[in-house]
């Protein structure tokens, strides 16, 4: 037992622990002289893999956070060694494009006939993106890979201007057509559900044999995607 003028005795340590102590947690322990040993209790649990009281995380264990569940798209969740809080850094945010740069964003590739542009005719903002100028017969595709962590899906508003029923706007998933649009149209939203996984998008604009009409031209904006971002 604790008598007068002891702080503790054996394994009788009364009320105290390493935390009344001030230390963030560990072994309190008592000397053969019946005096408190605070050489077992640590400044932080930091790093030893359990996520203790105040921390968010601890080493790889993260608990159930993800990116995802903290707003992100996807990417790599991480926990910072020193604080055992949780670290965004390698957390993609989800895509959202309406080209306001007035460029193509790393991710973008223009393939076909002629490049796509970045135009001001804008569904929302001041720019939009516009399929190259080409002949009969003549293509012009814009690629973008997305990546999805989890089952997500893309949307944009698209735009036509040509020959209704012979050239026209088409938009595929891993070369699959999703839908075509041609014709003397307005702003419209397009969207599809997407499979986890990294999916390559492509918007073309395809031309029959012959005869143009409107300005000859489509164009998309406002590209989102729903747990999908651009590695």
């Amino acid at each position: 037992s604790i008598d007068a003028g002891e702080d503790c005795d054996g394994a009788d340590l009364g009320t105290e622990s390493c935390v009344t102590q001030e230390f963030a947690g560990g072994t309190l322990l008592c000397t053969v002289d019946c005096e408190l040993d605070t050489s077992g209790c640590v400044e932080t649990l930091c790093n030893n893999g359990v996520v203790d009281a105040g921390e968010a995380c601890d080493g790889p264990n993260l608990g159930t956070a993800t990116c995802s569940a903290n707003g992100f798209a996807g990417g790599t969740l991480l926990c910072t060694a020193d604080t055992c809080q949780l670290d965004t850094d390698l957390c993609k945010p989800p895509m959202a494009e309406g080209f306001e740069s007035g460029g193509f964003p790393t991710g973008f590739t223009s393939s076909g006939n002629a490049n796509w542009l970045v135009d001001s005719t804008p569904y929302a903002g001041s720019y939009s993106a516009r399929s190259g100028d080409i002949a009969d017969y003549g293509t012009s595709s814009l690629t973008v890979t997305v990546q999805f962590d989890v089952a997500g899906s893309i949307a944009f508003y698209h735009f036509e201007s040509t020959e209704s029923g012979y050239d026209y706007l088409r938009f595929y998933i891993d070369g699959v057509q999703q839908g075509s649009w041609a014709g003397s149209t307005t702003w419209t939203q397009a969207s599809y559900p997407v499979a986890a996984g990294s999916h390559q998008m492509m918007w073309s604009y395809t031309k029959d044999v012959s005869l143009s009409s409107g300005s000859d031209s489509v164009w998309v904006d406002e590209i989102t995607a729903v747990n999908g971002f651009v590695p």
